[in-house]
């Protein structure tokens, strides 16, 4: 009854009184065509059902030319025709829902090939709302443009804007990556406690097992790396390499971190013998501390920071980071390492042990250090058997020393207590012990007669006075001449002469006296023994005075 122009070329005739009836003066059915058929097409012929025929003279023909023109690339002119094929679906009719939604996906397909997705976006929601059946899908690919545009936005610099998309995708679609993405923009906004905030939150526990889901590990392993925390980065990637079953993506994941932590090792490691060589021990330590908390078990670290330790004097920090590089120094097979690592802990060993012996610290502590330092040396450090006898040494003179002051103090109730203290202590065992160092080291350099053979013959002189106060003298004549084999000093000449005297040795006495009162002319227990083998006659005609000079 009324007809109306539309500038589209499209013809709408109302030819009923109802106006839910409208004819449709077009080029046949569907299935009579000779070209592909649009989804919309199909809707529009089906909606005869609901009482309504759209006629549409060339809605087919612009619908095949949005395509055509699409295909060959002319998007945007695609996407006029499209819009225009919208004008002719009364939005007010439920019935050409479906046919609408076909065309706002068509539209937003153009737009997001075009790189605009903001009016992709748009036509995606116009399509939500016309077929909920399909919001899933559609979820899915809003997310994916949201995510995009954070992307492009974050490559600007416009870190906000970028969460804000980021923030939508991930309403839409939960995932690991885009919670990574909003933690990394709030800190690049420095909004520090809401991004670690954020992160707990995505740490929680998401698996049946209790576990935390391997994004998010991998997230935060690397949030770690880029922040240098280090230490806790490589607790991550410990637990990551753990965990099984592991997508491909997440694996080169996982082996980007591990390269990241490495470079880091090494890089540091590399400065922290530069500053050793410099001199610079505080600044190689911290560089080290670095290294270590990159890659906790990169034995050449170790190495550096057990003995850096030890120059410090930090002797009980030095010795496990010296085992532990051992323990994977001999689990790699590699040799060299290990004794690397087993002499840096002998030295360790031997230089607690004189550290504590300077400070007066505990006498048993300092002999175990040294012992274990013998042993971990293969009996060949002689600086070792040295201080350890040194040690012994020094212990086995503290009853007589105790027995001293009792003699000068005798009520002194302290002295007495601690001499009763140490009455049932083996001392003699100690200088025997301590002997045998001494003969160990000698044995690895004979002709050392400055350190060690004067260090001997005291021990072993020492050891013959409680024979003398048991009246064996004979067996004290035989080792005082192996003592005075050592090193010749006066109080071994006299103890001898004393001892040869007990024997009726009186040549061999004299010759005893004489030779300490040449070298000591003033000695009091030489003269006085000069004074009883040689009655009447004085030093200076034992001795003559170029003699003693």
């Amino acid at each position: 009854k009324r007809v109306n122009f539309v500038p589209t070329d499209f013809v709408l005739l109302e030819i009923s009184s109802d106006p839910g009836r409208v004819g449709w003066f077009g080029p046949g059915p569907a299935t009579n065509r000779q070209h592909p058929t649009h989804p919309a097409e199909d809707h529009i012929a089906m909606a005869t059902g609901h009482g309504a025929v759209i006629v549409a003279a060339s809605l087919a023909e612009k619908l095949e030319k949005a395509r055509k023109l699409a295909d060959s690339g002319n998007r945007g002119q695609a996407v006029l025709l499209l819009q225009r094929a919208l004008c002719l679906l009364d939005d007010r009719k439920t019935a050409t829902a479906p046919a609408r939604s076909a065309i706002h996906r068509d539209i937003a397909q153009h737009y997001a090939l075009d790189g605009d997705l903001r009016s992709s976006i748009k036509h995606l929601e116009f399509v939500k709302l016309l077929a909920p059946a399909e919001a899933t899908a559609v979820d899915g690919q809003l997310a994916a443009h949201y995510e995009a545009l954070g992307d492009k936005l974050l490559a600007d610099r416009r870190v906000a804007e970028a969460r804000t998309e980021f923030a939508h995708s991930l309403a839409l679609a939960s995932s690991e990556n885009l919670q990574a993405k909003i933690i990394d923009c709030l800190l690049a906004e420095e909004q520090y406690s809401k991004a670690f905030a954020a992160l707990k939150a995505a740490m929680r526990p998401t698996h049946a097992d209790g576990s935390v889901a391997p994004g998010m590990l991998l997230t935060r392993a690397r949030i770690f790396v880029d922040h240098e925390n280090y230490s806790a980065a490589a607790d991550d990637v410990a637990a990551l390499k753990s965990v099984e079953n592991l997508s491909s993506q997440q694996q080169q994941r996982l082996a980007d971190l591990e390269q990241r932590l490495q470079t880091v090792a090494e890089k540091s490691l590399g400065q922290a013998r530069a500053s050793i060589r410099d001199g610079e021990i505080a600044q190689a330590y911290a560089r080290l501390t670095t290294c270590l908390a990159a890659n906790p078990k990169d034995v050449p670290s170790l190495l550096q920071k057990g003995c850096v330790e030890r120059y410090r004097g930090s002797f009980e920090a030095s010795v496990p980071l010296l085992q532990l590089a051992m323990t994977l120094a001999k689990a790699a097979n590699d040799e060299q390492l290990y004794q690397c690592a087993l002499r840096e802990l002998a030295a360790t060993h031997n230089e607690a042990g004189v550290a504590m012996e300077r400070h007066a610290e505990n006498v048993d502590a300092v002999i175990g250090h040294l012992g274990e330092a013998i042993k971990l040396s293969g009996g060949r450090q002689r600086r070792c058997f040295i201080n350890r006898a040194a040690m012994l040494h020094r212990r086995g003179d503290v009853r007589r020393l105790l027995l001293l002051l009792l003699q000068v103090a005798p009520c002194g109730a302290f002295c007495f207590l601690l001499f009763s203290l140490c009455d049932g202590f083996d001392f003699p065992a100690q200088l025997q012990e301590a002997a045998t160092d001494y003969q160990a080291a000698l044995a690895l350099d004979p002709d050392d007669h400055d350190l060690v053979r004067p260090r001997l013959a005291q021990v072993l002189y020492e050891l013959v006075v409680p024979e003398y106060d048991a009246g064996h003298f004979g067996q004290c004549d035989a080792d005082l001449t192996r003592v005075l084999e050592l090193h010749t000093a006066t109080p071994y000449l006299t103890a001898r002469a004393s001892a040869r005297i007990q024997l009726g040795n009186t040549a061999g006495a004299a010759e005893d006296i004489v030779a300490a009162l040449k070298l000591d002319p003033t000695d009091e227990r030489a003269r006085a023994l000069a004074t009883q083998v040689f009655p009447g006659r004085s030093v200076s005609e034992l001795v003559p005075l170029n003699e003693s000079l």
